[in-house]
């Protein structure tokens, strides 16, 4: 009876958290289609009976770097990050979830700085 119990108990654990997960990945391609729409690609589930399509996948594209987090049915989520020369993948990498967040900021951040730079440069430009 005990083992039966720590099972139910394990199972309804892991539905929990696998909803948490959903809905993390729901509100993560909500705000970075926002604030990146040039950026990010959302892969949502589609079907005849499906009412709300569930997001799937993100895609997040920079020069250098494709940032992708899946949605899969066994594991969770799916953390990747694929280095870009060229436009092929030349290497991918699996990560952690926070890993995963921390390299995409790293690289926000330093997009940002060279939009910066670009925007002074032009601003300078035109000014002359």
């Amino acid at each position: 009876m005990g083992d039966s119990l720590q099972f139910d108990l394990s199972a309804a654990e892991w539905r929990r958290n696998a909803a948490d997960e959903q809905a993390l990945l729901e509100g993560l391609a909500e705000r970075l289609c926002s604030a990146l729409p040039q950026q990010t690609e959302v892969i949502r589930e589609h079907g005849l009976f499906v009412r709300h399509p569930r997001v799937t996948q993100i895609r997040v594209l920079f020069e250098m770097y494709h940032f992708q987090l899946t949605m899969t049915k066994t594991h969770g989520l799916l953390a990747e990050r694929a280095k870009v020369v060229r436009g092929i993948r030349l290497k991918t990498e699996e990560m952690s979830f926070g890993e995963w967040l921390d390299a995409l900021s790293v690289e926000l951040s330093r997009m940002a700085a060279e939009h910066e730079d670009v925007q002074q440069k032009l601003y300078q430009f035109l000014m002359s």
